[in-house]
Formats: structure tokens, C-alpha cells, sequence
């Protein structure tokens, strides 16, 4: 059974407001249905959306600051958050447990998440656990209700790491494709800018979320004028725990 999590900072100390957060879902995400909610404790409630569990629970306490430092120093979509999430007090877990198909489970917990915020005015943004990737408030619910109809909302999905090296190298790789059964992206020497890096290593990865992980050792995929890119499974150079497909680079 696969488990997904994000994590909602707050502000204040604020209460569970469950009516508030099924209206804001009912009003956005028609395509679901909450078939129910219960309180389990006096920090925690389950709901029922579409027959699946996924519950929130308050906890009395700030995020571990030690996880936050990288994802912060990170951040493309929230350059503040290190001074932002400085004072904040408590944040909300929201957790999903199912055997469902990854992509559905991460869309549900996604519009979940993203009603959550939209009903709490305390909520500052969220921690996506799958990718420690952190998201600011606005941002999160515009990508849930504007982007996800239409197409995978990678950027609060997936995490895309590039940069350059002392001696000049361009490096990159992806977090989060491993909880939707997928390979991650690693370049250790890419032969393009950071910024194309970054864009390369986004449609890769929004190819095999949307078609599965098709892409077999040995097989070009990408060329141009002036390099050829083949894929390799191979051990991790930055510290996934499972094999990644690398990208390799070659002058044509």
C-alpha cells in the first residue's frame, strides 16, 4: 500500500474547520466526491473522497528545521520561504494510504491539499513529502484548479535540481518520479546550460509520467546539431537509493 504525504505550514495555531475544507473542495473539484468525514481525535480527522481515507492532523509544533534548509536554499517557486516559514508555529500532516494508481492518488491529495489551504487563512504553503519540494500558498492552489485539468502540475509534483560545478560542469537531477514507480533523471555532466538542463529534465519527466517509463539502455533520447544524449540505468550520483535512468552526453 503506497503512502503519500504533504504538510501545510501554519502561521498560527489555528482549529480543523472540516466544513470549511469540504466546501472549498466541493467547489473546486467537481470531479470528485467527499462521501463523508469523521473526527478521529481531537488533532485529527479522515475523509472520504471518493471511497479512499485521507486524513489531516494538526501538529503542535513547527517542521523540523533541519529538513527545510535544503528544499528552502532550493525553492524556484518560493525564493522567500526560509525568511517566510522563520516563525511558524504548527503545521498540518495530510496523509493518503491506498493501492490506487499513483498519478490518481497524487491528484487527490493534491485538490485535497490544495481546499486545505484555501480554508485556512493561517496556511502559508506546503511541503510535498514524495519530492521535499516546498510550494508557496498561492502558487500550490493555482497549479491544483488552473494546471492539473489540463496537464501534469510538475513543478509542485517534481523537483528539478541543476547547477553548475566548481571546474564549470552543468549537473542536474529530478526528485519524485520514484513514488509514481518511476526511474529519476540524473545528468552528473550535461553538455548544456543549467537553464536547458532544467528543461530537458522537465519534458523527460513529463513523458514517462504520462506514458510510463519507455526508455531502455542505449536508447537515444535527444540529439541535435551538436550533442547526442543516451540513456543509461545506472546507481545514483546524488543520493537516490534506487537505480536512475542518467543522461549521457556525447559530441555528434
Amino acid at each position: 500500500m503506497d503512502f503519500h504525504a504533504a504538510m501545510v505550514f501554519l502561521k498560527g495555531k489555528p482549529r480543523l474547520h472540516p466544513n470549511a475544507i469540504v466546501d472549498a473542495f466541493q467547489a473546486n473539484f467537481s470531479q470528485h466526491s467527499i462521501v463523508g468525514f469523521g473526527q478521529i481525535d481531537d488533532l485529527s480527522w479522515q475523509f472520504e473522497i471518493d471511497e479512499n481515507p485521507i486524513r489531516i492532523a494538526r501538529a503542535n509544533l513547527p517542521f523540523p528545521k533541519a529538513e527545510l534548509s535544503g528544499p528552502c536554499e532550493a525553492s524556484l517557486l518560493w525564493p522567500t520561504a526560509a525568511k517566510d516559514l522563520k516563525e511558524h508555529k504548527t503545521h498540518f500532516v495530510i496523509s493518503l494510504s491506498t493501492e490506487m494508481d499513483p498519478k490518481v492518488a497524487a491528484k487527490i491529495i493534491t485538490r485535497f491539499t490544495a481546499a486545505v489551504l484555501e480554508s485556512c487563512s493561517d496556511a502559508l504553503g506546503v511541503y510535498w513529502g514524495n519530492a521535499c519540494l516546498i510550494i508557496p500558498k498561492k502558487i500550490f492552489v493555482k497549479f491544483a484548479c488552473e494546471v492539473l485539468p489540463h496537464e501534469n502540475p510538475m513543478f509542485i509534483w517534481i523537483d528539478y535540481r541543476v547547477g553548475k560545478s566548481n571546474k564549470g560542469v552543468t549537473f542536474g537531477f529530478t526528485t519524485g518520479l520514484r513514488a509514481f514507480g518511476l526511474r529519476e533523471l540524473e545528468a552528473p555532466k550535461a553538455m548544456e546550460e543549467p537553464a536547458a538542463l532544467r528543461q530537458r529534465l522537465l519534458d523527460l519527466s513529463d513523458f514517462v509520467l504520462s506514458n510510463g517509463d519507455l526508455f531502455k539502455d542505449g536508447q537515444t533520447i535527444g540529439e541535435d546539431s551538436s550533442i547526442v544524449i543516451v540513456a543509461a540505468t545506472t546507481k545514483s550520483q546524488f543520493g537516490h537509493q534506487k537505480e536512475v535512468m542518467q543522461l549521457q552526453y556525447s559530441r555528434n
